[in-house]
């Protein structure tokens, strides 16, 4: 029935058709008996049957087009909260939590919420002054009940309808108020993205885009920009007008444009994490647990005689293992640093413990003393300081920190005394892998990424939710963008955040696959043409590159009429002009390549090419025998001043020439078929015949069993041929004899 209210939404977005929407909402209604929802429907009805008759009667109200928008809100805001209510019949994580809510029986009125908050801070504070023998099992009371309250308050927001000012307005306040824990702070804000996300809701976007531009600590403000970023939908459009002024909040900040340029590339290396998992796997963790085998013998000083004296006798063995170890870290360090999640992998089992079944825990913030973390630990204090060690060299996101605290608790207990105080004693062991500040604001924001895509990825009810990675309108394909131009408006400094994103995920690690060329097409089809050169250039040579050349050929034009002396510019412009054989235009390209280097190669090589096929061979040939007295083994250069040769007439020198080359590229079938028009054009025309029988053959196979006919070689290259006194009838028998074998 999801489906049914979502028809419903996409409709009133795109028509705004008031009558009709509440005519459908009422069938709706009586279907699923909502009836909960019924006199708001009619109280809609009856205010627009007013406005209606008062049309009827030629009344001229000057407020019926703030009046009606009103009553589009209203029908909005009902529409959704039908919304909530359908997937709390429909939905089971929606159900669950609508089932928690109402066995807990917790108020949650907004002061009884702001006086629950600030009294946990209190008591905290107050478990100083108590007693050392009673302080702990009261610091653990404490939590485990502020821990269910929070996880009902969770659950509270998420199944929570449209809010009004006055919920706001509370949620405003609690998370800018240094009255309450910046953890619950930060587990609130991930409450409110994830009802957003999934439902949403104008004033709950609002609250974390004020929340951003507040002054409260670094990590509530950066989660709040992650939830507001990935919150946004440009698909609703009757809250376009809202969502552009959260947009105009976010982007005057100070660092506002920054981060969120910042954030577009975190997002794309977080929805890379598969990808480096397999890198991981394949190429650096075989090194390590072999290593590690290693590391343990050691450890435990249970080396035997024989191991000794093969470390005596192969020394070079462990030097080796050491490079090769140094190496596969370096490695990890260098992806860690460009903000690969090289951790994903590694925890990808351990959200299988029962912590991570509660839906509200995938948002909590990591903090000491959890008390829904089962430790399982004999040594708590030691293993504790451990872990602090380690944690403090390891950039984990909250979720894999969570994770670590659980496998290495439960692993300390079953570690031999020797080998738990061996770790206990060296801490951890541990190399630290952070280069950065763990406090910036890159990093919390990178890693709350990193939490979410593990939620979205592993958590076992997530098919329950809107993923934030995927677009809403099409979820085959991967949402890289924080921006929409429908919100952003087509201003330059949203075009310089699209294609920065743009650029760098043309030029990072991943797999170039189909879908990832979807995804960018889709992309690029959804932004504006850029301003900036740059970004222009770049466009244009991914389209080439993936397929749209006929695009990227009018921008090539377009921009060396505005810049004919930039060197980029020319380039793809002759490259593109080349491709389509409009020789005399690429060599306008290329006169002036060559005038701003005048001895580069391939600059001066595709200038002889475009005079050769222009019929300008004379013009060529001197800088081609120079080109190629200068690199007698460069074979490009060989083969263009074969085809100039054979342009002039020179058939029969050409015939050695290209024997030579055949003998040195075998397998270049292209080769073997100027082979064959040299000795076709010297008069040689049965040893032709064998060679562009060759010729199929070897194209045959480059092309994967493709036939092709050698007429249609001979009709792509008809000026040569006829320019050397090769008419159409010389051609059709030449092709016959070459299909034509002898008995």
């Amino acid at each position: 029935m999801d489906n049914a209210i979502q028809t419903i939404l996409k409709d009133f977005n795109a028509h705004r058709r008031l009558s009709n929407t509440l005519t459908r909402l009422s069938k709706l209604i009586e279907q699923q008996t909502l009836y909960a929802f019924s006199g708001d429907v009619d109280d809609i009805r009856r205010n627009y049957g007013l406005m209606l008759d008062f049309m009827r009667r030629g009344y001229t109200d000057e407020r019926r087009n703030d009046l009606y928008d009103e009553m589009i809100g209203k029908t909005y805001r009902l529409i959704q909260n039908i919304q909530v209510e359908l997937k709390k019949k429909d939905n089971p994580s929606y159900h669950d939590a609508a089932y928690r809510l109402a066995s807990s029986r917790i108020d949650f009125d907004p002061d009884a919420i702001r006086q629950r908050l600030e009294d946990h801070v209190a008591d905290m504070a107050m478990l100083s002054l108590e007693a050392p023998e009673s302080r702990e099992e009261h610091r653990r009371q404490l939590l485990q009940a502020h821990d269910a309250y929070m996880g009902r308050l969770f659950d509270h927001i998420l199944l929570s309808n449209q809010w009004n000012d006055a919920d706001a307005s509370l949620y405003r306040m609690l998370l800018t108020s240094p009255a309450i824990d910046t953890v619950d702070a930060q587990w609130i804000v991930g409450a409110i993205m994830l009802a957003c996300v999934n439902v949403f809701d104008l004033k709950k976007l609002e609250v974390l885009a004020a929340v951003y531009v507040a002054d409260v600590a670094e990590s509530v403000r950066q989660l709040a920009l992650v939830g507001w970023a990935l919150s946004l939908d440009g698909n609703q459009t009757l809250m376009v007008e809202g969502q552009k002024r959260t947009v105009d909040m976010i982007v005057e900040h100070d660092k506002g444009v920054e981060q969120l340029k910042e954030m577009q590339i975190q997002l794309m290396t977080s929805v890379n994490a598969l990808y480096d998992d397999e890198c991981i796997k394949r190429d650096i963790m075989p090194t390590l647990l072999k290593q590690g085998n290693m590391d343990l013998a050691q450890l435990s000083k249970d080396i035997t005689q024989s191991s000794d004296l093969h470390d005596i006798l192969h020394p070079e063995d462990s030097e080796n293992m050491m490079s090769e170890v140094e190496t596969v870290m370096n490695r990890m360090k260098e992806m860690a640093a460009k903000g690969r999640d090289i951790y994903y992998g590694g925890f990808c089992q351990a959200k299988r413990y029962s912590f991570f079944s509660k839906l509200s825990h995938w948002f909590e913030p990591f903090f000491w003393d959890n008390p829904s973390v089962d430790s399982g630990s004999a040594e708590p204090e030691d293993a504790r300081e451990v872990i602090k060690s380690m944690l403090s060299a390891l950039p984990f996101c909250d979720n894999d920190k969570y994770s670590f605290v659980i496998l290495f608790s439960k692993m300390m207990t079953q570690l031999p005394a020797n080998l738990r105080k061996a770790m206990i004693e060296n801490k951890g062991g541990v190399m630290p892998m952070a280069a950065e500040d763990m406090t910036s604001a890159s990093f919390i924001r990178r890693n709350y990424l990193h939490d979410l895509f593990r939620f979205h990825q592993l958590y076992a009810m997530k098919n329950n939710f809107v993923d934030c990675f995927r677009m809403r309108q099409r979820p085959d394909v991967v949402n890289v963008f924080v921006a929409d131009d429908r919100l952003f408006g087509d201003t330059d400094s949203y075009k310089e955040m699209c294609y920065d994103a743009l650029r760098f995920m043309d030029s990072m690690d991943t797999r170039k696959d189909e879908h990832y060329r979807t995804t960018v097409l889709t992309l690029l089809a959804a932004v504006p043409m850029p301003l900036r050169l740059s970004d222009r250039l770049f466009v244009a040579h991914y389209l080439w590159q993936h397929g749209d050349k006929a695009t990227a050929a009018t921008m090539y034009d377009v921009m060396v009429a505005e810049y004919p002396d930039n060197e980029y510019v020319l380039r793809g412009a002759a490259h593109s002009r080349l491709d389509r054989k409009d020789y005399l235009a690429a060599l306008s390209c290329y006169d002036r390549l060559a005038g701003i280097h005048e001895d580069n190669v391939n600059y001066l090589l595709n200038r002889s090419l475009c005079l050769v096929m222009s019929g300008r061979v004379e013009e060529a040939m001197p800088t081609l025998h120079k080109l190629y007295y200068n690199n007698p083994d460069n074979m490009d250069v060989v083969r263009v001043m074969l085809w100039g040769m054979m342009n002039q007439g020179n058939s029969e020198q050409a015939v050695a020439e290209y024997e030579k080359l055949c003998a040195k590229c075998p397998d270049n079938a292209d080769d073997r078929l100027n082979y064959g028009y040299s000795l076709w054009l010297s008069g040689r025309v049965a040893e032709a015949v064998e060679v562009f029988r060759a010729y199929l053959a070897m194209a045959g196979r480059r092309d994967k069993g493709t036939s092709r006919s050698i007429y249609s070689s001979f009709e792509a290259d008809i000026n040569l041929l006829q320019s050397q006194g090769i008419d159409e009838t010389a051609m059709h028998l030449m092709a016959d004899a070459v299909d034509v074998r002898p008995e």
